[in-house]
């Protein structure tokens, strides 16, 4: 019975010390929190800086390599000089765990920092050629 007392105390005494002092929530959507600066978020297609080409050069390292096996690519043309028409990456079965972006021979697809992926549909999970190249602007 003592026991139990004393841990009623204890209990009572660290909710009157959490009670005054400043607390750590932040008001998300309006503030943000920044990530650690190791942190692999939404997937994003990089183009050249100054032409604004895609640096893809269709080589599907990213989708070979993707243990999950996420990532679609469907390409045309020649072997020399191959376009890609299809690029989805199904954020449903994603690891995130890098490897796409590390073993891209010219870093066309990297890992942002962005961490709001909230969708209501299993359809929208699915991020296709325009929405990487929009999460890849500025990068």
């Amino acid at each position: 019975m003592i026991e139990a007392i004393k841990e009623l105390v204890k209990g009572f005494s660290l909710t009157l010390s959490q009670m005054f002092t400043k607390p750590i929530t932040i008001q998300y959507p309006e503030q943000k929190r920044e990530p650690a600066e190791r942190y692999r978020g939404l997937h994003a297609l990089r183009c050249h800086p100054g032409s604004g080409e895609e640096r893809c050069i269709s080589c599907c390292l990213c989708a070979r390599i993707c243990p999950s096996e996420c990532i679609r690519l469907v390409t045309k043309g020649e072997e020399e000089k191959k376009v890609i028409e299809v690029y989805d990456i199904d954020l449903g079965h994603c690891l995130f765990c890098g490897l796409c972006a590390e073993v891209c021979p010219v870093e066309a697809i990297v890992l942002t920092r962005k961490y709001e992926a909230a969708y209501y549909r299993r359809e929208e999970t699915v991020l296709h050629k325009r929405d990487l190249l929009g999460n890849g602007e500025g990068l």
